[in-house]
């Protein structure tokens, strides 16, 4: 993309400039004051101005409704207004989030459970995105943002499209490093399966410091190579230590060359996540997916409103172990989940398995005493005279 100069900031109703926040290919964004309620707030300028029918217009109405369509998932960033300002050009004004995923991956990757918890949440908006009929289609660490209560959200819906149906722009945009193989080799413009790589990809990304199909040669990352690498989609594990081979292989599902073998949808993708998050021992990520809207997938298998399959849980006894004074070792049951709860997210934000620890025990000290005894009995027999 060749060098331009930026918009000028442009006045608006109710609302005062106050500096900007970045640049893209179609838009800039802003940050303004608005005067009522008094907030700041992110205001994305379209670069053309609005003429009916052409193809910013169409990405404006687009971004606007899909966002609006979306609106009050914790995930997805809120939309407040969508209007065309004094000079002309469309905007859309939205909740400010002081930070993204996009700033500093790459010099700082981040904490495998920071990126598994963020994986399940971005994957419940998706979910949310994909049963509302529209895939995403950009889905990369730079369109994840956080706002200010350190919650990721996803943002960006300029070239969101419907599911299943063929899109009328000739140009297809992608985010190259993060685009499924089929994307890439134009013989798809996105699908909720794409979106799915592109979630694993980024994942990966957050992880690495680097995109999954990068070369440390930058000769070897020119836009051509890349693109054959990817439609090849040769999974590389993650160049850092201490990542667990379940993990690997969860990404490696996720970003599989054949579409059919990916996970099939954002649900199933999350439920993999939480599945993760409980063997790793780490802080279950409760899942925020809207069961009053149907997923375009069912197996008929009976579900809790979160997605999560239903399981018999009577009799189980299942929680934390302690050791009781009278030295019999015995579990504390949680308290009984509801039949209509799940009980992987009623231990969310509230649950962590704890690793058992070695206790000594009266066994213990009985071996260590006959031990002790052997040891002094031996000694002393060893040292009588004429031994």
């Amino acid at each position: 993309m060749s060098e331009r100069l930026p918009l000028v900031p442009p006045d608006i109703s109710g609302l005062s400039y106050l500096s900007p926040l970045g640049r893209g290919g179609f838009a800039d964004v802003f940050l303004y004051r608005q005067s009522v309620p008094s907030r700041e707030v992110a205001v994305k300028i379209f670069l053309k101005k609005f003429q009916a029918n052409s193809p910013s217009a169409i990405s404006f109405i687009a971004e606007a409704n899909n966002l609006a369509k979306l609106g009050g998932h914790p995930n997805i960033v809120n939309i407040f207004e969508a209007n065309i300002s004094r000079d002309g050009n469309p905007y859309i004004s939205m909740e400010y989030c002081p930070t993204s995923l996009g700033k500093s991956w790459r010099t700082n990757p981040l904490s495998l459970e920071a990126v598994l918890d963020i994986g399940v949440q971005i994957a419940c908006a998706l979910e949310t995105v994909h049963r509302s009929n529209l895939i995403h289609r950009d889905i990369k660490p730079s369109n994840i943002l956080v706002n200010s209560f350190g919650t990721p959200v996803l943002s960006d819906f300029g070239i969101a499209g419907e599911i299943n149906v063929a899109d009328t722009n000739d140009q297809i945009a992608m985010s190259l490093p993060w685009s499924a193989p089929e994307v890439v080799s134009l013989q798809s413009l996105g699908s909720v399966s794409s979106d799915v790589f592109s979630l694993g990809a980024t994942l990966y990304s957050l992880l690495a410091g680097r995109t999954p199909f990068e070369s440390t040669d930058p000769k070897q990352n020119e836009n051509e190579k890349l693109k054959a690498r990817i439609v090849k989609a040769i999974y590389t594990p993650i160049p850092r230590s201490g990542i667990p081979i379940i993990v690997e292989e969860f990404l490696n599902k996720a970003m599989y060359r054949d579409p059919k073998q990916r996970f099939s949808s954002m649900q199933e993708f999350a439920m993999a996540l939480n599945e993760l998050q409980a063997a790793l021992q780490f802080q279950v990520t409760r899942l925020s997916i809207n069961s009053s809207i149907s997923a375009h997938t069912d197996d008929g298998t009976p579900k809790y409103p979160c997605g999560h399959s239903k399981v018999d849980v009577s009799g189980l006894n299942v929680g934390v172990y302690v050791e009781p004074s009278g030295g019999a070792r015995k579990s504390k049951s949680l308290p009984e989940v509801p039949n209509d709860e799940c009980p992987i997210c009623s231990r969310a934000d509230a649950f962590v398995p704890q690793k058992k620890k070695f206790k000594v025990g009266p066994l213990f000290w009985v071996l260590a005493g006959a031990v002790t005894l052997g040891y002094l009995v031996t000694s002393l027999l060893l040292s009588s005279p004429g031994v």
